[in-house]
């Protein structure tokens, strides 16, 4: 990925193996500028940050293995209820595929 400044981002990793947990997000090393994040909990995409909120950073630097857990859990209940719906014929019913959300890196 190319930094505004015109330099490559690199995609950047830091990870919590005891709540199994990564954050994304890329960094420039020529400017220092860094990506909103993207917080993944057993490979699923879990919280992330918005423009003012570092909120996906946040959830990393405070999870407990208990607390990785329960949001973990509370994501996929969330995905499970909304696939649920749309099997049903709720709004998205047309989309027949998964319900990963593709979060777009942005400086």
């Amino acid at each position: 990925m190319q930094c505004s400044c015109g330099a490559n981002a690199d995609l950047t990793m830091q990870v919590n193996r005891k709540c199994k947990a990564e954050l994304r997000f890329y960094s420039c090393d020529k400017c220092g500028k860094v990506s909103d994040g993207v917080l993944a909990i057993r490979d699923i995409d879990v919280s992330w940050d918005v423009a003012g909120d570092a909120i996906a950073r946040r959830w990393f630097t405070t999870l407990t293995p208990e607390s990785a857990e329960d949001l973990y859990q509370s994501v996929t209940a969330l995905q499970n209820v909304l696939l649920d719906t749309t099997a049903a014929g709720g709004e998205g019913a047309a989309d027949n595929g998964d319900l990963h959300t593709q979060a777009s890196f942005s400086f």
